[in-house]
Formats: C-alpha cells, sequence, structure tokens
C-alpha cells in the first residue's frame, strides 16, 4: 500500500530530516544526563558518609527520587528499558506474594526497595547512553573503596575494640533487616574458614558484596580504556580494593577475581591480533574439557575441602534453594513471581534470596528473568562488538556472580554496568542511516566532533 509520503520530493524529505535533526529533545537528554550522572557520581562517592550515620542501606531508595525525575523527561535507552521492565515485573508480582504468604508491611517495603535498585540502574544505563561518566564513576567508586580499607584496617589495629560506626551500630538489630543489615558495625570481625580468621562486611553489610565491589574496582582499573583514575588513586583503589577481597574471604570473589582477569586478557589480545585471540580460544576450550574430565575425582575433593573451610555454607545455601525452586515450581502463574521474599523458619536467610537468577524466577517470573538474561546477553553483544574489556569483565562477572548473589540487594554492585555501555555522538544517535550520505549537513557536522562537544568527559575533575 502506497502512503502519502511516498510522493514527497527528496527536498520535502531532506528538509524534514534537517528539522529532527535540530530537534532540541537530543540537547534536553544530554543537559538532564549531565545533572543525572554529576548526582550520581558525588552520591557513590560520599557514599562512606551515608554508612558511617547508619543509613547506607536507604542508599537505592535516596536515588530513586532523581533517578525517576531523570527518566521522566529522558529517552529511555534499550537497556534501561530492560532494567525497568525488570523491577516492573517485580512489582506486578506483589499482588501474587500477598495472596500466597499474606499481608507482610516490612516484605513489601522490602520489595519496593528491590524495585527501587532496578529503577536506578535504569536511569543509569540511560545516562551512560548519552553522556560518557565512566571515568569519573571509576574515581567515586575507587574513594568508596579507599574510605572502606581505611576503616577496615583501622578496625584491625584496635581489635577487638571496635569503631563506634555506624552511628545506628547499638540499634541495627531493631531496624528492618534490609537497613539494620548496613547499620551493623562488622568491619573486622572473628570468623572461621578452615581455622579461626578474620572477615570483614565493609561497607556493604555482607562479605561477598564489599569484595566483589572491590573486585569490579581492580579489574575495570587494570583494564579501562581510556578512563583510569591518576597513577596515585589507581594505585590506592588497588591497594584498597585487594584489602576487602582478602579479608571478605568470599571464595566466589577469588575465583571471580582470577577468571575477570583472564576475559580482559582475551579482550586485550583480541584487539590486537583477531587470529591471536581465536588460536587462544581454541586451545583453551580443548584443555579445560579435558581437565574437567580427567580431573572429576580430584575435582570434586577440592570442592569438598573449600566447603569444609566453612561449615555448612552449601548445606544452608542448598535448603534455601530447594525451597525458593519448591515454590517456583508451585506458583500458579509461572510468567509472574511472588514480589515478596517470604521468611521460612529454619532457613539461614528469606526465601527468593542467595541467587539472582533463582531469586528472579521467585519474585518476577519467567519473564523477570528472562529480561534480566536480555539486558546481559545486549550488554556482552554490545562489549564484544567495541571491544570493551572493561566492560565484558564487567558483565562475565557479574553474570557469574549472579548465580550466588542478589543484585537487587541495596549494594552498589549494579552501577557498575555502567562501564558496559559507550555513548555513541549526539548525530550518531539521532541516525545513524543518515550518516552514511558523505554529502549531508549530519556527516559534515559528525566529521568534525571533537570530545570537547560532550558535555561530560572524562578528563573533567571529580
Amino acid at each position: 500500500m502506497v502512503s502519502p509520503g511516498d510522493f514527497a520530493s527528496k527536498p520535502a524529505r531532506a528538509a524534514t530530516l534537517r528539522s529532527r535533526a535540530s530537534s532540541p529533545r537530543p540537547h534536553l537528554d544530554e543537559a538532564a544526563s549531565v545533572r543525572f550522572a554529576t548526582i550520581l557520581v558525588w552520591s557513590v562517592a560520599f557514599y562512606p558518609v551515608l554508612w558511617l550515620t547508619g543509613l547506607g542501606g536507604i542508599y537505592m531508595v535516596l536515588m530513586a527520587v532523581p533517578s525517576s525525575l531523570y527518566l521522566v523527561r529522558s529517552r529511555v535507552s534499550r537497556p534501561g528499558v530492560l532494567a525497568l521492565l525488570v523491577g516492573a515485573t517485580i512489582g506486578i508480582s506483589i499482588p501474587v506474594g500477598i495472596a500466597a504468604f499474606g499481608f507482610d508491611g516490612a516484605r513489601l517495603i522490602g520489595a519496593v526497595a528491590n524495585m527501587c535498585v532496578w529503577l536506578v540502574l535504569a536511569a543509569a544505563l540511560t545516562a551512560a547512553a548519552h553522556v560518557d561518566f565512566r571515568g569519573r564513576l571509576l574515581k567515586a567508586l575507587s574513594l568508596a573503596v579507599i574510605a572502606q580499607a581505611l576503616l577496615i584496617l583501622a578496625s584491625a589495629a584496635i581489635y577487638p575494640r571496635k569503631l563506634p560506626v555506624p552511628l545506628l551500630d547499638s540499634v541495627a538489630a531493631r531496624l528492618p533487616s534490609g537497613i539494620g543489615a548496613f547499620a551493623d558495625n562488622a568491619l573486622y570481625v572473628s570468623s572461621w574458614l578452615g581455622g579461626a580468621a578474620f572477615r570483614t562486611s565493609g561497607i556493604w553489610a555482607n562479605p561477598t558484596w564489599a569484595a566483589a565491589t572491590a573486585s569490579l574496582v581492580i579489574l575495570v582499573t587494570i583494564f579501562s580504556e581510556g578512563i583510569r583514575p591518576r597513577k596515585t588513586l589507581a594505585a590506592l583503589a588497588l591497594f584498597a580494593g585487594g584489602v576487602a577481597v582478602y579479608f571478605g574471604l568470599s571464595r566466589t570473589s577469588y575465583s571471580l577475581l582470577a577468571a575477570g582477569l583472564v576475559v580482559g586478557l582475551l579482550m586485550k589480545l583480541r584487539r590486537r591480533s583477531q587470529l591471536l585471540f581465536l588460536g587462544a580460544i581454541a586451545i583453551a576450550i580443548p584443555v579445560f574439557v579435558a581437565i574437567l574430565l580427567a580431573g572429576q575425582g580430584a575435582i570434586s575433593s577440592f570442592f569438598e575441602e573449600v566447603d569444609g573451610a566453612r561449615s555448612g555454607s552449601s548445606k544452608s545455601r542448598g535448603e534455601v534453594y530447594a525451597t525458593t525452586w519448591d515454590y517456583i515450581l508451585r506458583n500458579p502463574f509461572p510468567l509472574l513471581g511472588y514480589g515478596l521474599k517470604p521468611q521460612v523458619e529454619g532457613l539461614v536467610a528469606s526465601v527468593g534470596t542467595l541467587s539472582t537468577y533463582l531469586g528472579l524466577a521467585f519474585r518476577a517470573g519467567l519473564l523477570g528473568l528472562l529480561l534480566f538474561a536480555a539486558l546481559l546477553f545486549l550488554l556482552a553483544r554490545r562489549c564484544f562488538h567495541q571491544g570493551s574489556a572493561s566492560g565484558m569483565v564487567v558483565v562475565v562477572f557479574i553474570a557469574i556472580w549472579a548465580v550466588i548473589a542478589d543484585m537487587d540487594a541495596g549494594h552498589l554492585v549494579p552501577l557498575f554496568l555502567v562501564f558496559c555501555v559507550h555513548p555513541e555522538p549526539p548525530n550518531l544517535r539521532f541516525g545513524r542511516a543518515r550518516l552514511r550520505s558523505r554529502g549531508s549537513p549530519l556527516a559534515a557536522r559528525r566529521k568534525h566532533e571533537t570530545r570537547k562537544d560532550l558535555p561530560v568527559s572524562d578528563s573533567e575533575a571529580l
């Protein structure tokens, strides 16, 4: 069927394209993105101050306010839409959870807090698609990790006494679990890992979360392309990250830090030579499979020994996973979940926790799980095609880490997905096809663009 627009003259169509290109909308998006990116960066840098007050657990809830205002005024990017939809499926599923488990105000507040994480992530991914603030975000995260390391070392120096922080530490047990976990002082506590050992939860409420945040700062600092902080700050960030990873005693973070180094090196190799990259992959896969087949008994014994170092770790997790899976199978609406995370007597954690994938299948249903998987796949695909070592390291790390940890518990790990997004120049975002014509006004403008045209650059000071 022929539409009236098909009879329009070429000059008329060209004029229409020029008028759309000169529309103020892209500039409004960039201006709003600059403001939101500035708020996000400074909030991350001052997160340790918020933790010192005992209110670290409401960071994502506080950031949900500027995130909502920003998303209302901007075009949400494709990754941002996926993150928003994950949060939306949790919200839509809440009535199912209330019907199944009854009304619980604390659990409802927890579900809203989980939704806030996805909202903030959507805003961060959208802003990253419009302006490049990865360098400034890395500086802010580095400062937060450095502050954490100073607190850990100070606590170790005065042990068995404790630092008088957070300010709400004395009442942490009476606070809602999500807030109380961040208000508890576990900077340097006695633990067990094949013997007496000391462990830290840092300023992110959980040893696994603290170690993962520090590991990602280390990996992004090593493999960043043009966004690495100054040498002094980078060196301090690497040292501080090492402190948190070491005292976190998180075997998962140890393994993923090593795996991230391998992935980053492979991506660097790919940028140098596609042939060498394919050769390395062709050699590594058969070797890995051969090791698995030849050493099944040794590998099984190794994991049993590692698990025995922290007695009951896999058993307690397995009980949570089994209960969660049982509820998933009994769900009358498999596309949706329960929204809430009920507490069952005898379990070390709430149902639907300790795994992002299993947790989303429980809280957001198959729909939410598929949306999260699509988000990771989209970011991984973009990083691979762009040859981004830091971005690929982050998405691989988080994709594996999410198997045994929660993404939306209130820590800062989700924000690292910003390093998987590379903003396109304004004209390129506006329309790729029109740039292919060398004689077009857009192509002429694109030719003379420089980094100074971007509202936020990595060279700007924090």
